[in-house]
């Protein structure tokens, strides 16, 4: 059986080399895969980890010709799409006549029970981005090298609404102890942000480093302090288990939304964070994390625990739980 698997670059965390685990997975379940990529080109270090094929398609008038090419040269007898967005969003509607397609959540949104034009896999009614990712170590080198002189506490996508104001507020009222240590954003700035920092006296601690590409971003989690979770983006199910790989402290900040989704699904697997919920809340358990507190070194070993649960040795069995029932009978005309 031919597959098609479009891997959509649409969350934080997000790489063109999610689309090789993903087709991993999918060839453990009995597939011979043909891949596409939609999103912005792989630049750098990530470009080598790209899997082979032609360049990515890009968001814009060509999009539904480039996946209807795609599907014809794969001759794919089904088609998978791996996106954040509830039912593969604007790539999942041009496919929605195909004759069998299927939606693979890959990130924790705002609205994970949002419809959507395709169905999601069989078996995973949570519509779980953590299911079938990988939580892979840092491979030595450049990789482990920190990229940042000093203490730092992490965001790994931009901050935004509620979450993202208690990230900068709980940062700000760290006691004198902490006055050397910055906030790392892995964002564009944010005008925004720039001047609610400012009027806590934090401007310049806070620095917006830009997007991290993946060999970067295992160099930001093995330095980091603390994750904050401080936005609404779509946020990778894979960056999340990296961080626990990486015995990062997370902190979600916020009581709802993205933040909120993965705090429900670290306690589910058996890694409650700290918690961060209010202002006050996220400053203790910040305070906790630069102090590297019992409190905070039994989450860090917990969140160690369950990604080594997650590696690309236990793929193929994962895999076969979700996949091996997926055929093209069983998509609904």
């Amino acid at each position: 059986m031919r597959a098609l698997l479009v891997e959509d670059l649409d969350a934080v965390g997000s790489a063109a080399c999610d689309a090789e685990t993903h087709a991993a997975a999918l060839r453990a379940a009995g597939w011979t895969v043909h891949t596409t990529i939609v999103g912005p080109a792989a630049e750098g270090a990530d470009a080598a980890l790209a899997p082979p094929g032609p360049p990515p398609l890009t968001r814009d008038a060509s999009l539904g010709a480039g996946l209807a090419d795609a599907v014809r040269r794969a001759r794919a007898d089904a088609v998978f799409v791996a996106s954040a967005a509830p039912g593969g969003g604007d790539v999942g509607a041009r496919l929605r006549d195909a004759a069998c397609a299927w939606w693979w959540p890959t990130a924790f949104t705002v609205t994970p029970d949002a419809s959507g034009a395709l169905e999601s896999l069989p078996g995973d009614a949570r519509r779980d981005p953590t299911a079938l990712a990988v939580a892979e170590m840092p491979r030595g080198g450049r990789g482990l090298l920190p990229l940042w002189d000093g203490d730092f506490v992490l965001s790994p996508g931009p901050l935004q609404g509620d979450a993202g104001r208690i990230a900068l507020e709980a940062f700000a009222r760290l006691d004198d102890e902490w006055s050397a240590v910055d906030f790392v954003v892995l964002a564009h700035p944010d005008a925004e942000f720039e001047s609610t920092a400012r009027r806590l006296g934090i401007g310049a601690r806070v620095h917006f480093a830009g997007p991290a590409t993946r060999g970067a971003e295992h160099a930001w989690l093995n330095s980091t302090s603390a994750l904050l979770l401080g936005g609404n983006a779509p946020l990778s199910g894979g960056l999340v288990l990296r961080a626990l790989a990486c015995a990062a402290a997370l902190l979600p900040c916020g009581a709802n939304g993205v933040p909120g989704a993965v705090r429900e699904r670290l306690a589910s697997l058996g890694c409650a964070p700290l918690a961060a919920r209010t202002r006050d809340e996220a400053a203790h358990a910040l305070t906790r994390a630069l102090s590297r507190d019992a409190l905070t070194e039994q989450a860090r070993n917990a969140g160690r625990r369950v990604a080594a649960e997650f590696g690309a040795d236990t793929l193929a069995a994962r895999a076969m739980a979700r996949l091996h029932v997926v055929r093209p009978e069983r998509r609904a005309a």
